[in-house]
């Protein structure tokens, strides 16, 4: 395997670089809390919490969108199910990126070389997704338990933007995997899913420090362990990790 030399930009560039990333993950916030619906059977607004509510012309959406007629226009807002299902989404685009690039970044900087093979990381990205679609399947069929874990992820999400994405590609100097998405779809959306908790009622402070605990240590401990059964899984099966999965 040839190790590439490590491009560093500098400082001037890279602030500018996650500033501009910053300022796009704010605007999708605020986009997406323009139409986010934060109690589905009360129909309040998210307005009731000080973010800012769209008061045009209902444009033809989906069924996973309805007109909200409680104020004084109709708006078009989404369903708690379809913000679930959507997080779910987001999550599969950020660990698209993750294990389509971050194996061969790993590879080109010394003190990441070498740690997990691309198949055993990609492996553990995919029982990982499963899993977080789980979750969300739970949630949408109104479970308040899953609900909580959901927004536990969420937190666990928004750390992970932060650390390791932004803290590696401020380290670097050089764009990590992930960083992208991580800032522009799951950071917004991870803030979304925990305002609707709060707003909904189904969320309190000390729910969301347990399920956050909960599902960060899940991870802290299944994640090495979804590494070793995916090179278990390359040495014994290779069939599994053919066409180049490697």
């Amino acid at each position: 395997m040839v190790i590439l030399p490590v491009k560093r930009d500098s400082p001037w560039i890279m602030r500018g670089r996650v500033s501009c990333l910053l300022s796009i993950s704010r605007q999708i916030a605020l986009e997406l809390s323009k139409r986010i619906l934060v109690n589905g059977r009360s129909g309040r607004p998210i307005r009731a919490i000080g973010l800012p509510c769209y008061h045009g012309p209902t444009p033809p959406r989906p069924s996973s969108f309805r007109p909200d007629r409680s104020g004084p226009a109709r708006r078009c807002v989404m369903t708690p199910t379809a913000l679930y299902w959507l997080f779910a989404l987001a999550i599969t685009v950020h660990n698209i990126e993750e294990g389509l690039f971050l194996p061969a970044y790993a590879g080109a900087v010394p003190r990441l070389a070498g740690r997990v093979s691309p198949f055993a990381f990609r492996f553990a990205l995919v029982v990982v997704t499963a899993a977080a679609y789980v979750v969300v399947a739970f949630a949408a069929a109104g479970s308040p338990y899953a609900a909580q874990l959901l927004a536990g992820v969420a937190m666990v999400m928004i750390v992970n933007a932060v650390v390791p994405h932004l803290a590696l590609t401020l380290i670097f100097r050089r764009y990590a995997p992930g960083t992208g998405t991580a800032l522009c779809i799951m950071l917004p959306l991870s803030l979304l899913v925990i305002v609707n908790g709060f707003a909904a009622g189904a969320l309190t402070g000390n729910a969301l420090l347990l399920a956050s605990l909960i599902v960060a240590a899940t991870l802290l401990v299944a994640i090495p362990l979804l590494f070793s059964a995916g090179r278990y899984a390359e040495r014994h099966m290779p069939w599994l990790s053919a066409n180049g999965a490697t």
